[in-house]
């Protein structure tokens, strides 16, 4: 949970020893504690919504999360690492694609060739230069991330009306099985 008044997280005492810095959940025999990579993906991809407009191309980044605060921090890393890998990829890839074209070039007499060759690392030297100056490289942020005002979930109102509904139905139910085994003995 996350406590509004302090702006702080509240651990479960059963499932980590804050104090401890250590796991101490109940887990299978066989299992460990910590929580492995495969499992920490499940909890967090439920918790991270992507949503892509076709028309736009704009992408929408949320995380839901007891602290709105932790939320927004989440989507700004996100936003982060996302650039960032993709950036080291393609600068690897330019470099790669411009040494391997030098040596082209170098292998080859044939001037027409050679020329091509100086137009595509021409080419790549502007990708790797655009790699280079922009920390926003994939995702460029038009709106920057902001902690939620609203409360986005549980919604209170739905979960007593659905309870209310469900509580009804079980109660006809009760009554009418009673009123014909009643009527049968």
């Amino acid at each position: 949970g996350w406590d509004k008044s302090k702006n702080e997280l509240l651990i479960d005492d059963d499932i980590y020893d804050v104090r401890e810095k250590q796991w101490v959940r109940d887990v299978p025999e066989g299992q460990i504690s910590e929580p492995g990579s495969w499992e920490l993906y499940k909890k967090l991809s439920s918790k991270i919504e992507i949503v892509s407009d076709k028309k736009t191309g704009i992408i929408t980044l949320s995380v839901k999360h007891f602290s709105p605060y932790i939320a927004k921090r989440w989507v700004e890393i996100i936003v982060q690492q996302v650039n960032s890998h993709f950036q080291s990829e393609d600068k690897k890839d330019a470099r790669t694609g411009i040494e391997y074209l030098k040596g082209q070039v170098k292998r080859t007499a044939v001037a027409d060739m050679r020329s091509i060759f100086y137009q595509l690392i021409e080419e790549q030297t502007k990708t790797l230069m655009l790699a280079e100056i922009s920390d926003e490289y994939v995702f460029k942020t038009i709106d920057p991330p902001r902690v939620s005002e609203e409360k986005s979930s549980p919604k209170r109102s739905l979960i007593v009306i659905m309870g209310g509904v469900v509580g009804l139905t079980f109660s006809i139910i009760l009554v009418l099985c009673r009123f014909f085994l009643k009527r049968k003995g």
